[in-house]
């Protein structure tokens, strides 16, 4: 994984130079630019969650389970000038947890009984946020920019617990409190190529989430 991430980076970054030298070369101007002025671009992307990484990595006991959607998300641009974007960014996650704790007890007939306690945890992350970006180096297919996503973010808890014990069956569940930190900021750095005119795949790092996403742009 973290090979791929680093060949696609790189592939990135020299595609963006190489491109952006040959255009000054040939005497391109701004208007060889894949994203010009005036112009719309469609993110759709998948993120790497490192929270449900960590937790896969349990996954060798057969009492562990989790389960993760995300990070997904969608970000809506509009090139406001050949250099600056502004637009919205909208992102989902979800990681599942559990745990069966399988234990005995002997009754009073000296016989062993076996009963299980399950333990349920989840997160939910949406985030609803403004986006600009800067884009620093442009040609014809490549685009490169800086990014800053702020604005709204909801986070929720979720616990539960269960017990089969005949001795002291028990169940209930929890869920957090609203979060008082409703206000979010991701910033990090963007690469988009498109292989025809109007699609194209994107690449970005961030500091937040996710850290790292990939998938397709839509330019119109």
């Amino acid at each position: 994984m973290k090979k791929l991430i680093t060949t696609c980076l790189c592939l990135f970054i020299a595609g963006s130079s190489f491109s952006q030298i040959n255009g000054s070369k040939s005497g391109e101007g701004e208007s060889a630019t894949a994203t010009p002025k005036g112009s719309n671009i469609i993110n759709l992307y998948y993120g790497y969650s490192l929270f449900g990484a960590v937790l896969k990595t349990y996954e060798s006991q057969a009492s562990y389970k989790s389960s993760v959607i995300g990070p997904v998300g969608l970000v809506y641009e509009h090139m406001m000038t050949d250099k600056v974007g502004l637009g919205a960014e909208f992102g989902y996650t979800q990681v599942k947890w559990s745990y069966a704790y399988n234990d005995t007890y002997v009754n009073s007939s000296s016989q062993t009984v076996p009963y299980v306690e399950t333990y349920n945890w989840s997160y939910t992350l949406m985030r609803i946020q403004f986006r600009f970006n800067y884009h620093f180096a442009k040609s014809e297919k490549f685009d490169a920019y800086f990014l800053t996503s702020a604005g709204y973010r909801d986070a929720k808890y979720k616990f539960s617990y269960t017990s089969n014990d005949p001795n002291a069956p028990v169940s209930g569940s929890w869920t957090t409190p609203k979060s008082p930190l409703i206000f979010g900021v991701k910033p990090g750095l963007g690469f988009r190529y498109f292989f025809t005119k109007n699609i194209g795949l994107n690449l970005e790092v961030t500091a937040g989430t996710p850290l790292m996403s990939g998938g397709l742009s839509v330019k119109f």
